[in-house]
């Protein structure tokens, strides 16, 4: 499939809605606070966490994810404490936080991401907002109109090939966790009792979550509550599909040596 569709701007196929609809989308300004995660972005731009993303509270982030995502209450704490604690600023501790705060490089945030830049060197901070040189790579691992572990398993591999410094133990776990989360959050089921690792993402729904920062069109929160064992097994199972790939690309480069 062509992505060439893919906007270059983040609202040349997204116009703003009116601030009087409820949750209705409006794009980020400037001024306004943004992480390089879709998933809360999104939430800012749609008025579930403050639209400025600033000043948000623990508890708020929490529950914010549980009303959004349908992320259960272990998982959604885990996620929001975590992230407080590697990325709030611990003086003056204010038990609040500002979503540009999880760009705190090599904290959360890492190298080698599916959408965003490397941190420049020495930089404290690394880039949120989306490459869509990185965003066509990713669409460009299908042709098929929708994401599968596959997909993702592609482009972490590709990822990592750009950074000569392999990613550290704990940041591959996160970075296998993102993936695994993305299928959680937006895959569908072509079969009602499908499992999890056969979840699939629509393709327009990784171009307006991870190139606009929006809840995609057509897409509803999913009906199964997320949980931490979900979460962890399908991370898992990712970080095991690269593994064999890996080996895979290792033969076929023996072969041909």
């Amino acid at each position: 499939m062509s992505t060439s569709s893919i906007p270059t701007t983040p609202t040349e196929k997204t116009p703003l809605t009116s601030v009087q609809e409820d949750h209705a989308y409006q794009h980020s300004t400037k001024r306004e606070s943004r992480s390089p995660c879709p998933a809360l972005n999104a939430m800012a731009n749609h008025g579930y966490l403050p639209r400025d993303g600033r000043g948000i509270g623990m508890f708020q982030m929490a529950y914010a994810l549980r009303e959004v995502y349908n992320l259960s209450l272990p998982l959604a704490f885990f996620l929001t404490i975590v992230g407080f604690i590697l990325c709030a600023p611990w003086w003056p501790f204010h038990w609040t936080i500002n979503l540009h705060d999880l760009s705190r490089h090599n904290q959360i945030e890492h190298n080698c991401s599916l959408c965003h830049a490397d941190a420049k060197p020495g930089a404290e901070f690394a880039p949120w907002h989306v490459s869509f040189t990185l965003l066509h790579r990713l669409l460009g691992t299908t042709s098929s109109g929708y994401l599968n572990i596959d997909s993702f398993v592609e482009a972490r591999i590709q990822r990592a090939r750009d950074d000569p410094k392999p990613l550290c133990s704990v940041h591959r776990e996160i970075a296998h966790g993102e993936a695994a989360l993305t299928m959680l959050v937006l895959g569908q089921r072509l079969a009602k009792d499908s499992p999890d690792e056969k979840l699939v993402v629509p393709y327009q729904f990784i171009q307006q979550w991870f190139g606009c920062s929006r809840l995609p069109e057509g897409w509803k929160k999913p009906e199964k509550e997320i949980g931490l064992f979900e979460a962890g097994w399908l991370s898992r199972n990712v970080k095991k599909a690269i593994e064999k790939r890996r080996a895979q690309l290792d033969r076929i480069l023996e072969k041909s040596a």
